[in-house]
């Protein structure tokens, strides 16, 4: 399984939001917003500019971003080739 925060990265990265994150995740701003403290500090990363006006990628985070997605699609491809196997 993969970070549960690489999914409300995504999330705000594609809605240059924290809010419309949250409301999407059905958590609060605040939620997300340590979630992102967390990850970048986890990583070692600054992966997001935070602005009055949104939030946007840096370009280490425009990278991230990119490889996230792939993970969580491959991950979600993983599980799902899983449970044909375990039906079968």
């Amino acid at each position: 399984m993969y970070n549960k925060y690489l999914k409300s990265f995504i999330l705000a990265a594609d809605l240059n939001s924290f809010n419309k994150a949250a409301a999407e995740l059905q958590v609060s701003p605040t939620a997300i917003m340590r979630q992102m403290d967390v990850l970048e500090e986890t990583l070692g990363l600054k992966l997001l500019k935070r602005t009055n006006h949104g939030v946007w990628l840096t370009e280490c985070g425009e990278y991230f971003y990119q490889q996230a997605k792939e993970i969580i699609s491959r991950c979600d491809q993983v599980l799902a080739e899983a449970k044909t196997i375990m039906n079968s």
